[in-house]
This record gives structure tokens, C-alpha cells and sequence, in this order.
């Protein structure tokens, strides 16, 4: 068994970077790379402390398909997406554990990566801001926040940590989503005809799971099929209030992961340290450099030429165009980090 493995949102360690006071003005040859120097923090200070890391990056959710308007509203900078794309470009050359599916958001390769490794170390640490990692929280996983506006998490303070003055008992964050809804994620709060709504819902649930005698074990707790259960055997819900259970279900709880996809680390000794010091070098991350008591590369004019045409791209819209998105030549959008720091 091993010691420790550390799994890393991408999207949200670069964003965040993005609106520290720290890292947001940081820039090399033109090219931002704040948010990138945020991610590499993550990712070396877990190599030199020998622990296995993998780092996950969203794509385009399936979960668009099953909700109109779904994370509806978010700005987009497409600074922090410039960064994405050559972070998870260079962190494969460094053979950096790096996973990203069509169709998937980070979070759940990051419940994939959880379900597939956990017998295998001692501790597994959730580096992110978005509460529904939480549903992952175990007694060996823990949720470390990477922003000062979110509370790490672990099963000791789970029922009062995750929202100020409620009680949301271990693990039925997911559950807890389903009736109450996301602000964020633009999931309206639950109302049934008999009355009830979101909160009063989810204790309603509670007390069924009691009555029922369900074990809060999180193999069993964090089941979905008991939210269908529920929804079928309480008699609260009419058939179409049922269905409409069912799809939340189906944007709350993590995707279950596809047939032959295998989720594995990379620790420091499996690191091309050559790739590794050249990525450090050419986004200027002498913390990260030192970190892995590595020496600071000579760079050749082309790659200076490479993060020229990079910020070049930005400023005029080209980085836009080649991905068919609309432009915005003439503004910079800054992302609000609490669009990005999703409520349950």
C-alpha cells in the first residue's frame, strides 16, 4: 500500500490563481501564467513530499444535454482556458498523471479516481473548491480547499463544515443537491405539490433512511438508487415529480466511469525530470523550480517566440477564433471567483 496520492482540479487551481492577488497579474514574454504557477504548486509540492499525484481536467459536460441552462451564466476567461490547454499539453510531456474525457467533468474522473484507488493508500487528498467533491469523503479521503472561501473537509467535521448552519449528514451531500438544488450550477431547489420543499425534503429523506434502517456506511449512503427509493416508496412525489428526481440524480451524482478506463498516479521517480524543468522554465515558476531542487533552464528564442504568439493570440482574438468562440478583442473578462465556487 502506499502513502499518500493527491488528486488535483485543474480548472480549479488555475481559475483561482487567476483571482489571487498574488498570482493574477503574474506574466512571462506577455503570456499570463498565474493560474499555471497556482496548479504547478499543487502538482510539485505533492512530488517532492513523495506522494503519487493525478491531476483531472473538465470538458464539455453530458450534463448540458439533461438541463437547459446548466452552469448557465459563467464567465469565461479565456486567459484561464489558454492555461488549461498548455498545462495539460505540457504535464503529459513531464508524464504527469493527467486525465480529461469528453463528455466528463473533472469531478467525476476525480470520483473515478477515488473509487479505483482507495484500498491502495493510506490517505487520498481532493485538492479543489467545488463541494461536490465531497461526496467522496471518506474515512481515508479527505477535500484540502484551495480557496480561503471554502472549508476543507473530512469525515470528523462533514455534518457541520459544508454550509453555515445546516447539518448535512455524512455522505449525503449528493443527496442533499438533488432536493436543495445548486445556485451555481444553476439546479433550481426542489418544490413538490404536497408542499415541502428543498431542506424540508432532504429531512424527510433522513428520517426515511432511519425509519428504513439504512447503515450511513459510505458504500451504502452514498448510493443513488436510495434517492430513487425514496422518491418512489415515500408517497410525497407524483409521477412526475419521480422522473424529475430521477434526472437530478443523474446531474448530482458522479457519471459512472466508462468500461476500460483505468485512473492511476505518477509519482516523482516516474516525473521526466527534463520535461518537468523545461515546463517550470518556460512559464517562469522558480518556486516550483526550487521546490524539486531543480535548476532554472537557458531558453531558446524559439520557445521565448512560442509564449510571444501565445499572448499574441489572446490580446487580438485569435485564440477565440481558432476555437469558434466569440470574440472579445478590446476586454480581458476577469472571472469572479465565487461564480466558480459552487454552493450545494
Amino acid at each position: 500500500m502506499f502513502n499518500k496520492l493527491v488528486i488535483i482540479d485543474a480548472s480549479a487551481c488555475v481559475y483561482t490563481g487567476m483571482c489571487s492577488k498574488r498570482h493574477k497579474d503574474k506574466s512571462y514574454y506577455g503570456y499570463p501564467v498565474g493560474g499555471l504557477h497556482y496548479l504547478f504548486r499543487y502538482v510539485t509540492t505533492a512530488l517532492a513530499q513523495t506522494s503519487h499525484v493525478i491531476v483531472a481536467f473538465d470538458s464539455r459536460s453530458f450534463r448540458k444535454d439533461l438541463l437547459d441552462g446548466y452552469k448557465a451564466g459563467r464567465k469565461h476567461d479565456k486567459r484561464v482556458q489558454s492555461q488549461l490547454e498548455m498545462a495539460y499539453e505540457m504535464l503529459q510531456r513531464a508524464n504527469v498523471a493527467c486525465y480529461k474525457y469528453d463528455g466528463y467533468e473533472a469531478d467525476d474522473i476525480i470520483a473515478w479516481a477515488v473509487q479505483q484507488n482507495v484500498n491502495n493508500f493510506l490517505e487520498i487528498e481532493m485538492c479543489g473548491n467545488d463541494h461536490d467533491l465531497l461526496h467522496n469523503v471518506q474515512r481515508n479521503v479527505v477535500f484540502k480547499s484551495i480557496s480561503s472561501n471554502t472549508t476543507s473537509v473530512y469525515m470528523i467535521n462533514f455534518e457541520k463544515a459544508i454550509e453555515k448552519g445546516v447539518t448535512i449528514y455524512f455522505n449525503t451531500i449528493s443527496a442533499y443537491k438533488v432536493f436543495c438544488g445548486c445556485t451555481s450550477d444553476k439546479i433550481p431547489s426542489l418544490t413538490l405539490q404536497c408542499g415541502l420543499k428543498g431542506k424540508q425534503i432532504y429531512d424527510k429523506y433522513i428520517e426515511f433512511l432511519r425509519k428504513q434502517e439504512i447503515s450511513f456506511d459510505y458504500n451504502i449512503i452514498t448510493n443513488s438508487k436510495l434517492v430513487n427509493i425514496f422518491a418512489a416508496m415515500s408517497g410525497l412525489f407524483t409521477d412526475e415529480e419521480r422522473l424529475d428526481v430521477f434526472n437530478r440524480v443523474k446531474l448530482v451524482y458522479p457519471a459512472e466511469c466508462p468500461e476500460g478506463v483505468t485512473i492511476t498516479g505518477t509519482c516523482l521517480k516516474e516525473i521526466n525530470a527534463n520535461e518537468m524543468c523545461y515546463m517550470l522554465t518556460l512559464f517562469n515558476d522558480y518556486e516550483s523550480l526550487r521546490c524539486l531542487k531543480y535548476s532554472k533552464l537557458t531558453l531558446a528564442q524559439d520557445d521565448i517566440n512560442l509564449l510571444r504568439k501565445a499572448s499574441k493570440d489572446l490580446l487580438t482574438g485569435a485564440f477565440e477564433v481558432d476555437r469558434s468562440q466569440e470574440c472579445s478583442i478590446n476586454s480581458m473578462d476577469v472571472f469572479e471567483e465565487d461564480l466558480f465556487l459552487r454552493d450545494v
